[in-house]
């Protein structure tokens, strides 16, 4: 009969540290919302509402060079492509904050209540 032996396995300790908060950095956080609401508050339709958000958006797009409805793609499985990946998401996060404030700046001109989270 033959017995089982575990094979043991190296591991360096800093890449598994680094793997791990990866992983969890990217699995623990919600995306962040890339549109914002606004709240008439001068009595617009929803079609004026509808028109104002749309030039306002092109307006955010426009200056910053960024469109959050442009999705990342999928990074590798190595160890540098998820650095990589993390460090497109989190220059992705510093646009869109741009992004929202451009929009929010335009809509608020408008006669607009744009509640920002922070």
């Amino acid at each position: 009969m033959k017995s089982w032996k575990m094979k043991r396995y190296a591991v360096n300790p800093a890449a598994f540290l680094i793997f791990a908060f990866l992983v969890l950095s990217v699995c623990g956080q919600p995306a962040a919302q890339a549109y914002l609401f606004a709240y008439p508050e001068k009595g617009q339709t929803p079609e004026q509402q509808a028109l104002d958000d749309q030039v306002c958006q092109k307006k955010a797009r426009g200056k910053t060079k960024f469109d959050p409805a442009v999705m990342l793609s999928p990074a590798g499985t190595s160890m540098s492509a998820m650095i990589k990946q993390r460090k497109a998401e989190y220059e992705r996060g510093e646009k869109l904050k741009k992004f929202q404030m451009v929009y929010s700046d335009c809509m608020k001109s408008r006669g607009y209540a744009v509640p920002v989270a922070k």
